[in-house]
This record gives C-alpha cells, sequence and structure tokens, in this order.
C-alpha cells in the first residue's frame, strides 16, 4: 500500500469512527503510553519505539 493510500484510509476510518481528528504520529505515542500504562517493561517499550536509550522513552512518555 502506498503511502498516500495508507494516510487517505487512515483518515477515513477516523472519520467513519467519529473520532477527532489526529495524525498517524499521534498513534505511535498512545501506543507507547499504553504498553507503559500495562506494565510493558520500559526497555521493550524503547525497543519497540527504536529508542537507543530507556531515558529517552521514559522521559518523553
Amino acid at each position: 500500500m502506498s503511502q498516500r493510500n495508507l494516510y487517505k484510509n487512515f483518515k477515513a476510518v477516523i472519520h467513519q469512527a467519529g473520532m477527532r481528528n489526529i495524525r498517524f504520529h499521534d498513534l505511535r505515542h498512545t501506543s507507547a503510553s499504553l504498553m507503559l500504562n500495562h506494565g510493558i517493561p520500559a526497555l521493550i517499550v524503547a525497543k519497540r519505539l527504536g529508542h537507543s536509550k530507556v531515558s529517552v522513552t521514559l522521559d518523553t512518555y
């Protein structure tokens, strides 16, 4: 799927769900916050996000 089509489909799903307009990148932040709130170790969250240091993850989220 092309980046353009992915973005268009994402926006359509958001609209159909009646959600407020969010950026695709906001999903990354939501995912990180949810993982940490549900007890996923910060080291694993950092690796999934591609952070080189756990401190970057913890400082951001």
